[in-house]
């Protein structure tokens, strides 16, 4: 129940049970101790039902509603009630609502330090559920409510408590980064690499969110860098996935697994090359990361950048020295899938930095015909450019072969009669010393 009930004038002169109870829950969200008490005693002449313990909407009783609302005041007066309609005090103090939350877990929901620390004094369960198994130290953990935390430490509420997934309070505390936090719950004994129960850690949790604070916080705690999730997941990948190069450093200052792959095949190069994130690929590569690790496929962290199209994170890995030759299991290279996804762009990058233009995949398909089907003239031009400068680098090449002295040598020992592996040449020797060689052959490798 987030919000206060509050009934409109007419309804507030009905003489029922209903509408009496949700006045008294404003007036004990509002803090209006005197009001309360004069409709308290007004109720009990009455001989109604105690609105101390009485039950509004969805279960909630005024206690509820001031532990809520911060009414310190209101929590101290009706916890003061004894013997009035009921037994005895503790009888409503632990009372749920609907959901199952009691007047505790409202206040440390809410941070209310003083409100919790009035209601633990009066014997509140510091560990009572609630229906999704939430405690008061979960629920403050998670809204990162410092004080609330350490009063409900100090009263040693369950360190390992779990809701819902399996969340603790220190995977809560690293979710939302809450440094301070973390580092009271850790202190107290908190076990640094309990996981939820899909695996997750609390340092995956922080590297998820990027919070940096926290996941130093657990490596000083030593928490197990290499850890792994159901999903064979690390926290390095995660933060390479999610794009948080600052975490992903610190993981890998502790000298943390870079070539670790998930149960896709995936590592944490290829991750970070499916979403973009260049300064991650640089960061990666420049440790050590394996930069043309394949996966089951063969598909590479390059050719994952070509067929999302990210540019940023291609241009890091060939920056890198990622290879241009490597082909997946359908014999595409990192040129054919760029060009098949119509990333021109990104094909010319690929072109520039040396692809070869002229290769086809197992289904027989080109370069050019792929990049002719997609309309990528630009492409094409690259293409173009790229044949007319093979073919120069050609000419010249046979140019520097008839001039080569290596040539030559050839030659004249072809014109004396001899074979290439020393014995005697029969046959036309003239018209082989005048035929044009298809290479430069030294020498030495000649005499051979």
């Amino acid at each position: 129940v987030r919000r206060v009930f509050d009934p409109s004038p007419s309804d507030i002169d009905i003489e029922t049970d209903e509408v009496a109870a949700n006045v008294t829950l404003r007036l004990a969200a509002r803090g209006d101790v005197s009001e309360l008490e004069r409709r308290l005693q007004a109720e009990l002449e009455r001989g109604a039902p105690t609105p101390a313990d009485g039950f509004g909407p969805n279960g909630v009783t005024p206690l509820m509603m001031a532990a809520r609302n911060h009414q310190p005041d209101v929590v101290r007066w009706l916890l003061a009630l004894t013997g009035r309609g009921r037994d005895a005090l503790f009888t409503y103090v632990d009372v749920r609502s609907l959901r199952g939350c009691t007047a505790l877990s409202m206040a440390a929901e809410e941070g209310d330090a003083e409100c919790v620390g009035l209601l633990l004094r009066a014997r509140a369960s510091v560990d009572m559920a609630d229906d999704v198994g939430a405690t008061p130290l979960l629920r403050a953990c998670f809204n990162g409510h410092e004080e609330a935390v350490d009063v409900l430490v100090k009263a040693r509420a369950n360190l390992e408590a779990r809701e819902g997934k399996g969340w603790t309070p220190l995977i809560r505390a690293a979710q939302t980064g809450n440094t301070s936090t973390a580092r009271t719950l850790l202190r107290a004994g908190a076990a640094v690499d309990a996981a939820k129960y899909d695996g997750t850690t609390p340092l995956m949790m922080a590297s998820n969110n990027g919070h940096l604070g926290a996941a130093e916080l657990l490596l000083e705690h030593n928490a197990n860098a290499d850890a792994t999730d159901s999903e064979d997941t690390t926290a390095l990948m995660i933060a390479a996935q999610s794009g948080h190069e600052p975490v992903a450093a610190a993981l890998i200052g502790v000298g943390v697994g870079l070539n670790h792959v998930d149960g896709d095949g995936f590592s944490a190069l290829m991750l970070s090359c499916q979403n973009d994130h260049a300064d991650l690929v640089a960061l990666l590569a420049t440790h050590g990361a394996d930069i043309d690790a394949s996966a089951d496929d063969g598909t590479t962290a390059l050719m994952y950048a070509c067929r999302f199209g990210h540019l940023a994170a291609a241009r890091a890995m060939l920056a890198a020295g990622a290879a241009l030759d490597g082909v997946d299991q359908d014999g595409n290279t990192a040129l054919l899938i760029a060009v098949a996804e119509a990333h021109g762009e990104l094909a010319i990058s690929l072109i520039d930095a040396g692809a070869d233009g002229s290769v086809t995949n197992n289904a027989e398909e080109s370069v050019r015909e792929l990049a002719e089907e997609r309309g990528l003239d630009d492409v094409l031009a690259a293409l173009d450019a790229q044949h007319v400068k093979v073919c120069e680098e050609a000419g010249a090449l046979a140019d520097a072969i008839t001039n080569s002295p290596y040539a030559k040598s050839l030659s004249e020992q072809l014109a004396a009669g001899l074979r290439l592996d020393g014995t005697g040449y029969e046959g036309e020797v003239e018209a082989a010393a005048a035929a044009p060689l298809e290479a430069a052959v030294p020498l030495e490798a000649a005499e051979e």
